[in-house]
């Protein structure tokens, strides 16, 4: 593990580079982490990094990224971030 597994925000940043739920678990896992409760909450940080680097895909692949978060609380944050950037970089 190159950075220290307290550093949240930095392994959400890393893991929100994979396109799937299972993907960015699996990458923490090989990354160390065995503590579920940190796993989860890495991931649940991690869905505020996906709208940066998904608002200017195609409707079709965003709505399947959002189907893929596994609670309302993600989903919901994903949706707000989507909509700030495509209102920010599409006027």
């Amino acid at each position: 593990m190159k950075t220290p597994e307290h550093d949240h925000m930095y392994w959400a940043e890393q893991a929100a580079q994979y396109n799937t739920q299972a993907e960015r678990k699996d990458f923490l896992k090989s990354e160390g982490f065995t503590n579920q409760q940190r796993i989860d909450c890495i991931l649940h940080l991690a869905v505020s990094y996906l709208p940066a680097r998904m608002f200017n895909l195609p409707n079709k692949l965003i709505a399947a990224a959002w189907h893929d978060l596994p609670n309302d609380t993600a989903k919901t944050m994903f949706a707000v971030g989507i909509k700030s950037y495509k209102r920010k970089y599409n006027t």
